[in-house]
């Protein structure tokens, strides 16, 4: 159930809408994410996005690789810099 409803809201509102703390949610989304990647697999990925964005409050940085044909994101990186990307 938290897996929908966080389809449909913010982590923030999910918590108060199932009383979960920020710890409990983050835990529940991490393992429904390992499982969703344990099923995908190695595919190749045809069509390749990348863009950098901000994460959490500040001036932390992520990289995000994206399968634009699939829709999703098989890989992010810690920073944004050229070395990033070089994996």
């Amino acid at each position: 159930m938290a897996i929908r409803l966080v389809q449909e809201m913010s982590v923030s509102g999910l918590c108060r809408a199932m009383r979960l703390t920020w710890d409990e949610a983050e835990g529940i989304l991490d393992r429904a994410v390992k499982r969703g990647l344990e099923r995908r697999g190695d595919e190749a990925v045809r069509f390749v996005g990348v863009d950098e964005t901000s994460f959490r409050r500040g001036h932390e940085y992520i990289t995000v690789v994206s399968d634009l044909e699939r829709d999703r994101v098989p890989w992010v990186g810690d920073d944004r810099r050229r070395s990033t990307l070089e994996v």
